[in-house]
């Protein structure tokens, strides 16, 4: 679609929210997440929601809160469900804890590289999960953004899965981020994120599994000496919206927080690429952080039977997952 023609349909929507108003009260939406102010999916989030803003002729606004200050990624799950905010923006980890199948593509080495795994955010497969998990909640997710690759940081190189045995790996506690740990012999160590510094300091942890983003945001640059590219899973951001904000929009306006929440999915994408590809830039040029190749193929081979129960504790068939290594 043209800018033009983008710019003629958005004039028409503010120009029937404006002849409708009587029909849908102005609403002012609250959307909560825990990125900091900075982090990309922030920044797209200000801009979606001046688009959505303007299409809707000011009828309709977002306020915006960043950095866990209306709560966790839990709390803001628990607050979608009975309107105590009216959008987040929520990992689909997180997000599959009400159904499990929606986080199949986090399996191990389920994607060969960026191209394979945006080609997957924007399948039908994905938004088949998509209803899945509307349908289990009453909610609705209009979007998703690309969060990147999980890789593995240390104080020595890890070339081979035998490097990795018996290390010690912090990761979040959920059965999800232990798949992969595991399936190399090492000893997944749950540790909360804001005591991840310290744990990795004082040798309570010896690595850490996560993206470069969170990397660089919380500083583990300081106490770990390698970034080890293993690519090992991914994770999707979801913009996700209440059911009783959708109910305060008529037809119109929930075409312009479509419009807006698809934005937001492209534009985070694109700012959280760019960022990911200077980080490793500046910390490489700084001397922070050895960024080091591994033999993916031989840890794509260990972790082989770890996909297939990975889709069975999610709930999916293995059916579904062949299909998303199919694309």
């Amino acid at each position: 679609m043209t800018k033009f023609v983008r710019s003629a349909a958005a004039s028409l929507i503010a120009l029937s929210v404006a002849l409708t108003g009587a029909s849908a009260q102005a609403a002012t939406l609250r959307l909560g997440h825990v990125f900091e102010a900075t982090h990309p999916f922030n920044v797209a989030a200000q801009e979606a929601a001046a688009q959505f803003e303007t299409c809707t002729g000011g009828a309709h606004r977002f306020e915006i809160y960043p950095a866990s200050q209306l709560g966790s990624d839990a709390q803001l799950q628990e607050q979608i469900m009975i309107g105590g905010v009216d959008a987040t923006l929520a990992g689909f980890i997180f997000a599959a804890n009400a159904y499990p199948p929606l986080a199949l593509a986090a399996a191990p080495f389920v994607f060969r590289d960026r191209d394979h795994a945006m080609a997957y955010m924007q399948s039908d497969l994905f938004k088949e999960a998509w209803a899945g998990w509307e349908e289990a909640t009453g909610q609705h997710i209009l979007s998703s953004g690309f969060f990147g690759f999980f890789n593995v940081t240390s104080n020595r190189p890890l070339e081979t899965p035998e490097d990795m045995a018996g290390l010690k790996v912090r990761v979040p506690n959920m059965p999800i981020y232990m798949a992969f740990p595991n399936a190399v012999g090492a000893a997944p160590t749950p540790i909360a994120l804001h005591e991840v510094y310290l744990a990795l300091q004082q040798g309570v942890a010896e690595g850490s599994v996560n993206g470069l983003s969170m990397t660089y945001a919380n500083r583990f640059y300081e106490v770990q000496d390698y970034v080890n590219l293993t690519g090992h899973m991914v994770d999707f951001t979801l913009f996700i919206v209440s059911d009783m904000a959708m109910q305060q929009l008529d037809e119109a306006g929930q075409q312009c927080l479509t419009e807006a929440a698809e934005f937001w999915g492209e534009r985070g994408s694109q700012l959280l690429f760019e960022l990911e590809e200077g980080l490793r830039a500046e910390l490489e040029a700084q001397g922070a952080l050895t960024f080091n190749d591994v033999d993916r193929a031989a840890f794509e081979a260990a972790s082989k039977d770890a996909q297939a129960a990975f889709a069975e504790m999610q709930g999916a068939t293995p059916e579904a997952l062949q299909a998303i290594l199919d694309l």
